[in-house]
């Protein structure tokens, strides 16, 4: 009599599950507004952007660097996609570097990047986020 009893209450499970799912504000739709290109990326060495963030002090300056196998380095560039430099990070390496942000740090006054070194698919590395100065660059 309870010879497949797991395997039923399983399929009950995942069925509710799967109505609340379907019926929650999940499934309800966002309306993001309507897309607005304002120009490409111009820099080749761009190849795989895996994070970006918008400067505090430099209001048309947007920071990003590539995904994983890249060399620790950032790229600088323009509200309209243009190139303004590239900054190298001493001591560092970019093993599966996944996302940045920008913000306050130990010094008042100064704005950081932080760089999450988190990409770990097969959960096998010490994760790291790096801490630099935007004054350093």
């Amino acid at each position: 009599m309870y010879k497949n009893f797991g395997k039923w209450i399983y399929i009950f499970a995942f069925t509710v599950f799967a109505f609340m799912i379907g019926s929650s504000s999940y499934a309800t739709e966002t309306d993001f507004g309507n897309q607005v290109d304002l120009g490409l990326i111009g820099y080749d060495a761009i190849s795989e952007a895996s994070g970006i963030a918008a400067s505090r002090s430099n209001p048309d300056v947007l920071w990003t660097h590539n995904d994983g196998g890249d060399s620790p380095r950032l790229f600088a560039f323009n509200t309209q996609g243009k190139h303004l430099g590239v900054y190298s990070i001493a001591g560092v390496s970019n093993r599966d570097w996944e996302d940045m942000a920008i913000g306050p740090g130990p010094i008042d006054g100064q704005q950081y990047l932080y760089i999450g070194e988190i990409g770990d698919n097969d959960a096998q590395y010490d994760l790291s986020i790096f801490t630099v100065s935007l004054n350093q660059l």
